[in-house]
């Protein structure tokens, strides 16, 4: 089921281990692939995002950074914003 949904989004967000997120967006059916730092905060799996300047360091196709950080709390919410 996740690789349908997956699909037809055209990005998806995994953790690939406690300490990290893999983002990815296919771009003309291509996957592409980030990582974002994760911590375990009080037994939840948080992700932490780089500065916007330290975000310059990902690929061009990732700089839009908002849209990014939106996509990966959706799928692992900030233990603030329950």
């Amino acid at each position: 089921m996740k690789y349908f949904r997956d699909k037809n989004l055209g990005w998806k967000a995994y953790k690939k281990n406690y300490k990290e997120i893999t983002y990815s967006e296919k771009i003309d059916e291509k996957w592409y692939h980030i990582k974002i730092d994760a911590d375990i905060n009080i037994g939840t799996f948080e992700p932490k995002f780089k500065s916007e300047s330290e975000w310059l360091s990902y690929p061009e196709w990732a700089h839009h950074r908002e849209k990014v950080i939106e996509r990966v709390k959706m799928r692992y919410p900030l233990k603030d914003e329950d």
